[in-house]
């Protein structure tokens, strides 16, 4: 992918570039000209963002007019540039409106989709300023045509991700799709969704004129397709540049904006950031984001939407608290990475620090998340945000831990630090995993446990397995029995699942099953795969057994257990099985 073109603030000097940030429906900038050190950004008539250089005469939307005086040496005016009236030129594929229109649910249905968004993902993934967005919905509804085509194809986005969230018994996928199951519903309508926000975006020459909303679209766009494992590289490519275009890079104080605005563009680009990030690990490439990319753009308010536009900050929890920790485990998985796993002898120094962070890092959610009172008088989100911090981070103490899993002759003190710290943090993934299967609370977050939290259980049960070797409490190996009862069950429900959503998988055998999972936003992970739920038990002890870790880990590379991208699964299948 190419790198994005970036600018510093020392080369805005040398350039004198200008942004223009985008006029949203809300009209926050009021038509004003804007001022950034050594340049000005003006909006264009259409809503869209027009970038111009020291001495613009002529408008370009969304490309770097001034770079053409540092690309020569010498001096050249708008006025004198040769333009071709037929550039940029429109999509073939230009649509009207009211066919864009259209081609939305009905009433009822796009509220309920809106409305399982803003419940299940816009919490987790918080891009937008929900006050905003849900007025702008209500002017929609009273007037269709009141909005751009990039809110247009930002709503559509919204509705792509929310099918991703329904129950496999929703009754919108049966009114809104005539596939035979619930599974190719979601998959018809997800791309059916997804489509037509593109065809909005064509429609309003995305790629020449863009603003903020066509960020918002592309980068919820982006988060959809990385949950059913779809190719997103090339969109990521694209967003992060037109981003760059519209000034997402330069902090937000630099313009003329309220607080609303900025907030807005700080999340859009540290949600870029953090989709680069993923995408790059799934490419096995570890270098964090901020490596590729200039950028003095400050990291969110850590506040709730109601407090941005009044600029207040709050002590407990917010709608920010669960992304921005995030950011710093990603930090702490780049070490993980360069400094353990990258090594065949890792400093045990290097991993007692990286691990007390870890730990610090938990500590830290532990008091934020509790400091008014239970988890069960916290709000559900908060709950699930708490719970996938625990789970994610126990994946970093497992990659961190990880040699100590090979030769259990090794005894020595260090590597049982390490192993009673695996199988710590093992144990309560397993049991986050459970959780998130049947707590009632969070059923609105059940997808999370159909991708990033089985993959995360998966490598604990694998861990626990692996350690149960060297446990020598009986007590405690009856308790690890137990628990990874527990979770093959919760993987048998899945399968289960995944065999009502496609009835075709009734008539074939288990490695069909797994093999038609892959492709789906469900891990199903091998270990569970060709298991009768009669023979659990007996499984467990089987694969404690004869669970080879040596060998597992000469043919699959640390770094595999990143992400479920990276796994080779049949090859996975036949270490653990055979």
């Amino acid at each position: 992918m190419p790198r994005a073109a970036t600018v510093s603030h020392r080369e805005c000097n040398g350039l004198s570039n200008y942004y223009e940030p985008a006029m949203a429906e809300s009209d926050l900038i009021a038509h004003k000209r804007l001022h950034l050190q050594k340049g000005s950004i003006s909006p264009a008539q259409d809503g869209q963002v027009a970038i111009f250089g020291s001495r613009p005469r002529i408008q370009r939307n969304t490309y770097w007019a001034s770079g053409l005086n540092s690309l020569d040496g010498g001096t050249v005016a708008g006025e004198d540039l040769d333009i071709d009236a037929t550039w940029p030129p429109a999509f073939s594929s230009v649509v009207d409106t009211d066919v864009l229109i259209a081609g939305l649910p009905s009433k009822s249905h796009c509220k309920e989709l809106v409305q399982v968004y803003l419940t299940s993902f816009a919490s987790l993934f918080h891009v937008l300023h929900d006050p905003l967005f849900q007025s702008q919905y209500q002017s929609f509804e009273g007037d269709p045509r009141s909005v751009s085509l990039s809110w247009l194809a930002l709503l559509y986005t919204t509705l792509a991700t929310a099918v991703l969230a329904l129950p496999q018994d929703s009754h919108v996928l049966v009114d809104l799709s005539r596939k035979r199951t619930a599974f190719e519903s979601t998959a018809d309508l997800t791309a059916r969704y997804r489509g037509l926000a593109m065809k909005c975006l064509e429609a309003d020459n995305y790629l020449w004129n863009n603003n903020l909303t066509t960020v918002q679209a592309l980068v919820i766009l982006i988060y959809s397709i990385s949950h059913t494992h779809g190719p997103a590289w090339s969109l990521i490519g694209l967003a992060c540049n037109i981003a760059v275009s519209i000034g997402c890079h330069v902090d937000p104080d630099a313009f003329d904006v309220d607080n609303v605005e900025k907030e807005q563009r700080r999340r859009c680009w540290a949600a870029l950031m953090m989709l680069y990030t993923q995408q790059n690990a799934t490419m096995g490439n570890i270098a964090p984001s901020r490596s590729m990319f200039q950028s003095n753009t400050r990291a969110p308010a850590d506040v709730d939407d109601r407090d941005v536009a009044l600029n207040l900050t709050g002590r407990g929890p917010t709608q920010m608290t669960y992304l921005l920790a995030k950011f710093r485990l990603y930090d702490l998985c780049t070490e993980v990475c360069e400094l353990v796993l990258s090594t065949q002898q890792p400093d045990v120094y290097i991993i007692s620090s990286i691990d007390a962070r870890i730990q610090a890092e938990q500590r830290a959610w532990h008091a934020r998340y509790m400091e008014s009172g239970t988890s069960d008088e916290m709000p559900a989100y908060h709950y699930a945000h708490l719970n996938i911090l625990y789970s994610y981070s126990g994946h970093l103490a497992l990659l961190l831990h990880q040699h100590a899993m090979s030769d259990v002759r090794v005894v020595d003190r260090p590597t049982s630090w390490s192993r009673e710290r695996s199988l710590q943090e093992a144990k309560r993934i397993l049991a986050i995993h459970q959780e998130f299967e049947s707590c009632a609370r969070l059923a609105p977050f059940k997808w999370y446990n159909r991708g990033l939290g089985s993959f995360h259980a998966f490598h604990a049960a694998v861990v626990t397995i692996a350690l149960l070797r060297v446990v020598s409490s009986e007590q405690e190996t009856a308790e690890l029995h137990e628990l990874l009862q527990r979770s093959l069950e919760c993987f048998q429900v899945m399968i289960s699942d995944r065999r009502y959503l496609n009835a075709s998988t009734l008539h074939t055998n288990r490695r069909s099953a797994r093999a038609q999972a892959e492709a789906t936003p469900l891990i199903t992970p091998p270990l569970s795969a060709d298991l009768p739920a009669a023979s659990l038990g007996d499984a467990i002890d089987d694969l404690s057994n004869d669970f080879d870790w040596d060998a597992l880990s000469n043919q699959i590379q640390p770094q595999q257990w990143l992400t479920p991208s990276n796994m080779p699964w049949e090859q996975l299948n036949t270490l653990v099985m055979v």
